[in-house]
């Protein structure tokens, strides 16, 4: 029937051109929290990967399972031991599934990212292109130092959103972190206003960070040496 033939081979077009258009993203956010497999500030193992596209569409959520927990640091990873021992996904198994999302064209944005790379054993070239750091759109400097301010911080003041009240989540980070970088990246003139009312505000008092009651059994300080207390290499920030 040639009418039929016709009207299928218009068909297939459609579906050919539709597929054409179909969007695609080169922005990925991401956001890695980790437990504490020893005391020193080394010695961390990723337990809750998250990723987002630069819609913030959540891409990837996934708790990964690790054997040996020293301390889950469940301020700041938002899970406790049981959960991270029960959790469905050994980390090569995130690991795959995130590199799934990922590739050679794909630009990296988040806040302190390239620890996350380093956890995620992510590799540039190959599983990236570039990797973007959201901390270094608002540098404040200031007689000669540099400041760096949180992504709490950051969100606030460049976004009006108060993130990470309570336990932490990497899909929350991860999505004030493209929404930021989205915003601001051409903007570098509102950048330095954002910088500038987040030093004003924390000279003032005005904001502070929360404070986070980890204890004392695990060392979080590799940037201040001076407050250090397990003897790993620390890294003057």
């Amino acid at each position: 029937n040639p009418k039929q033939e016709r009207k299928t081979r218009t068909c297939h077009i459609i579906e050919r051109n539709q597929k054409k258009k179909e969007p695609t993203t080169n922005y990925i956010s991401f956001d890695v929290e980790c437990v504490a497999s020893g005391k020193g500030h080394n010695d961390r193992a990723p337990c809750w990967v998250a990723a987002v596209d630069e819609h913030g569409k959540v891409l990837l959520d996934m708790k990964i399972r690790v054997p040996n927990v020293y301390d889950a640091l469940k301020p700041l990873t938002g899970v406790t031991k049981e959960e991270v021992r029960r959790a469905p996904y050994t980390f090569d198994q995130a690991k795959e599934r995130l590199k799934e999302i990922l590739g050679e064209d794909k630009i990296l944005v988040g806040q302190a990212i390239t620890n996350d790379i380093e956890w995620m054993e992510l590799k540039k070239g190959v599983d990236y292109k570039e990797a973007y750091l959201i901390e270094d759109l608002f540098q404040n400097k200031c007689r000669g130092k540099i400041y760096r301010y949180s992504l709490h911080a950051i969100a606030k003041y460049a976004i009006g959103k108060n993130i990470q009240n309570g336990d932490h989540s990497p899909v929350e980070d991860a999505k004030a972190s493209i929404e930021i970088y989205k915003t601001f990246v051409n903007k570098k003139q509102e950048r330095n206003i954002v910088a500038q009312s987040i030093g004003n505000a924390y000279r003032t008092g005005s904001f502070q960070r929360p404070k986070l009651d980890l204890g004392d059994n695990v060392c979080h300080w590799k940037y201040r040496p001076e407050k250090c207390f397990c003897g790993q290499p620390c890294v003057k920030d």
